[in-house]
């Protein structure tokens, strides 16, 4: 590999030789050998990413070894979904969808086994596919959150970039339709994530999550401290108040499902839920609950009633990441469904999302005072004594409103 990064006349041909020998030793092994098969995935996967290296000259060879190396990381990413390292393998390897690929990096640092990279290597990573045709709000999506990620300045090109997506966020989801359906979970995930990891050991989300830093969260009040966390918790609620505002639009479902499996996990920390609660758009979120239907009208559903629940797409989308666990039981995974069953796709299983971001939002219901709901109706609403509370913080979120 050395020599022939440093172009050694006549390497190419002695490399493609070793690659094909060593790609058939270990599928040899990866069939023989069927406890190690992890650890043959991973080779697999990166004997693939040597493949993308000898051949760079080659834009058609690279990408069938890119696809390759992808398939072998995304399988062994489903057997080991709590690993970030893998997740940052596929953001490597990942370069036609940049909501995809920041997904993965945003995964990679927020599963139970993180793989911490260095911010600067990162941004280098998602400035060499910059230049691609990626539609503006996809990327200035990424670059906002790079810049975040990063820790340094840049103020100017970040409200900048914000300014991108929260004026064109309702076009780029009416344009893509139902392929927003993944690009939504896509966005909430990394959002998710984005609020949990900024600031490193000094979030205050993390920290008041923590069992030996919760007390001491619960002292220093609910203020929200400046700095990145505080632009990365705006950025957040406004882009989540934005997608709630499209009442009714079954392809936003995905992003508020996702969403609200974060939100049920918050409310379980109360000195977490200091920091966001009056910030929250609890009134879009009721809004749009209530545009699914009365929650009197549908079953309550969750693993632990005794259905044969499956995952949707969402769910194995969000395996692994620190705050499922709770949402996802035991077992959840077990039960293999046919491939197409785990893509998104024109009213695929649209009833089941309904009844599932339901459950959430009883559940929700449950935990505090936020939201309500009407025991006749089965309407959620917000709580009359936060509702003042809720429509200053509404003010600070508006969108032309700088963060």
């Amino acid at each position: 590999m050395l020599l022939y990064r440093h172009r050694a006349s006549g390497t190419l041909p002695h490399a493609r030789k070793f690659l094909d020998h060593a790609c058939n030793k270990i599928a040899l092994l990866y069939e023989k050998v069927p406890y190690l098969a992890n650890t043959w995935m991973e080779c697999m996967g990166d004997l693939a990413r040597c493949g993308m290296a000898f051949e760079e000259g080659d834009d058609e060879a690279s990408q069938s070894w890119r696809i390759i190396s992808r398939e072998w990381y995304s399988k062994l990413s489903r057997q080991s979904p709590t690993t970030g390292r893998l997740y940052f393998h596929l953001t490597v390897v990942t370069t036609d969808d940049y909501l995809r690929r920041f997904y993965y990096y945003m995964k990679s640092l927020c599963v139970q086994d993180p793989f911490p990279s260095e911010s600067d290597s990162v941004a280098k990573l998602f400035r060499s596919t910059s230049d691609r045709q990626f539609h503006e709000v996809d990327a200035a999506f990424v670059r906002a959150h790079i810049i975040l990620s990063s820790g340094k300045g840049h103020e100017k090109e970040f409200y900048a970039a914000i300014g991108v997506v929260l004026n064109g966020l309702n076009g780029r989801i009416e344009e893509k339709g139902t392929s927003w359906q993944e690009a939504g979970c896509f966005m909430a995930i990394a959002t998710a994530c984005s609020v949990l990891v900024y600031g490193g050991e000094l979030n205050v989300l993390s920290r008041a999550m923590s069992k030996s830093a919760a007390s001491d969260i619960a002292t220093e009040g609910k203020s929200i401290p400046e700095g990145n966390f505080s632009r990365a918790l705006s950025f957040a609620i406004r882009t989540q108040a934005l997608v709630l505002g499209r009442r009714g639009d079954e392809n936003t479902l995905p992003f508020f499902y996702t969403s609200l499996v974060f939100l049920d996990h918050l409310t379980r920390f109360p000195a977490a839920m200091r920091f966001i609660a009056t910030e929250y758009p609890w009134g879009l979120t009721a809004s749009m609950l209530n545009s699914l239907g009365p929650c009197s009208e549908m079953e309550r559903a969750s693993p632990d009633q005794g259905e044969s629940l499956t995952p949707l797409p969402e769910d194995y989308a969000m395996q692994g990441l620190t705050w499922v666990k709770d949402h996802h039981s035991d077992g959840f995974f077990d039960n293999e469904i046919s491939e197409d069953m785990k893509d998104f796709g024109p009213s695929l299983r649209m009833a089941e999302r309904k009844k599932r971001v339901i459950s959430l939002g009883r559940t929700i219901v449950t935990r505090g005072t936020w939201l309500t709901v009407n025991a006749d109706t089965g309407e959620f609403s917000v709580s009359e004594g936060d509702e003042k509370t809720i429509e200053k913080a509404s003010m600070r979120t508006g969108k032309h409103q700088e963060i």
